[in-house]
């Protein structure tokens, strides 16, 4: 009879609707889950980044005790060849000092 079809109608709508109201229900559920997830993932990134932030400034400030130390090297080569410099020439002096007085030495 067309009231059975018709109450069989409105069941199936019934049933579709709850079917549909709970597929829209956990597409919300994946949303909410993946809002999240995304949420995470942004604030791991600003992390990283912050992270990168302090490796690029240490590495800024490495490089910069790196140059210091090179120059404190250079400085101390340029001392130590100067001083090598002056110990060669006092080893010289000393040795001709102690031909002269070997020789006065040997004419008394």
């Amino acid at each position: 009879t067309q009231k059975a079809d018709l109450e069989q109608q409105v069941k199936d709508l019934e049933e579709r609707f709850s079917q549909e109201e709970e597929g829209a229900q956990e597409l919300d559920n994946k949303k909410k889950k993946l809002e999240h997830d995304i949420d995470g993932l942004k604030k791991d990134i600003d992390d990283m980044r912050l992270s990168l932030q302090k490796s690029e400034t240490e590495c800024k400030t490495c490089d910069n005790q790196i140059h210091t130390l090179q120059n404190e090297i250079a400085h101390q080569d340029e001392t130590i060849a100067k001083l090598t410099r002056e110990r060669k020439r006092l080893e010289e002096q000393n040795s001709k000092t102690t031909e002269q007085l070997q020789a006065e030495e040997d004419k008394v």
